[in-house]
């Protein structure tokens, strides 16, 4: 994930790739489905940040 911060902009941006399987025995057929691409989240913060003095992380789908 990438995060940039200027004045009262906040933007991130990420890829996403999930994979789903099915299968089924009684109807004798396997479907493999890959869901991939960039998002992106652009937010306006209440203040305007010092971006050179602040921190961010990602966790468990949680950005701090």
């Amino acid at each position: 994930m990438e995060i940039n911060v200027t004045g009262d902009i906040l933007t991130s941006v990420a890829v996403s790739t999930a994979t789903r399987r099915t299968r089924s025995e009684e109807l004798n057929w396997l479907a493999n489905e890959l869901w991939s691409g960039e998002f992106s989240r652009t937010l306006t913060l209440p203040v305007r940040v010092q971006a050179d003095k602040s921190e961010a992380r990602f966790e468990d789908g949680v950005l701090t």
